[in-house]
This record gives structure tokens, C-alpha cells and sequence, in this order.
């Protein structure tokens, strides 16, 4: 856990530093993108994964086993629609159960 944490920080960093940079304004493509929505705004008890899905969203990145996509979000709304899908968002494609370009 301790590499992984370690191996994301400087994902993160590099995309805030590309991001700031503004190289990573253009997108590459559309896609739709989907995955499982784990930790849901309702804490009591056991609860569902949610699917979520960003449609027509902007691949601003494209690896061979990640994207990163920047989603527009719903910033009227709370919770999932709202700052979680806002922003950029770095993806592993063996962790999209939906990944379909435009």
C-alpha cells in the first residue's frame, strides 16, 4: 500500500503540474467512461456500488493502461454528480467497466 500511495503522489503531482501548465487543456478525444462508485453518500450500513459514468467526456491523456479525463461535472449538485466528477480524473482501463470513444 505504501508504494501505491507513494507511485500516485507523483501521479497526482505531475498532473497538477501539467494541468497548471495548461497542457492538458486539449483533449485528445471524446469518450464515454464508467466505474464503480464505491463510497456513496449514505454511510449507514451496507451499501450498493453505484455505477457512474461521465459521458462525452474529454480523454485529455491516453497511456497504455490509464487515461486521464477531465469531466465537467454537475456543480449544482452534491455528493458523486457534483465535486466528485468534477475535474481531472486519472483512470486505469483494467478498472472501467465502460470505455467507449466518440
Amino acid at each position: 500500500m505504501r508504494t501505491e500511495m507513494a507511485q500516485a503522489a507523483i501521479t497526482l503531482r505531475r498532473l497538477i503540474e501539467q494541468d497548471a501548465r495548461s497542457e492538458l487543456t486539449k483533449p485528445l478525444y471524446k469518450a464515454d467512461a464508467g466505474s464503480m462508485h464505491l463510497a456513496c453518500s449514505t454511510l449507514s450500513g451496507v451499501v450498493s456500488a453505484k455505477s457512474m459514468q461521465a459521458l462525452n467526456t474529454d480523454v485529455v491523456e491516453d497511456g497504455s493502461d490509464y487515461i486521464v479525463v477531465r469531466i465537467a461535472g454537475e456543480l449544482t449538485e452534491s455528493g458523486p454528480l457534483g465535486g466528485l466528477m468534477f475535474g481531472l480524473h486519472y483512470l486505469r482501463k483494467d478498472q472501467l467497466h465502460t470505455f467507449r470513444k466518440r
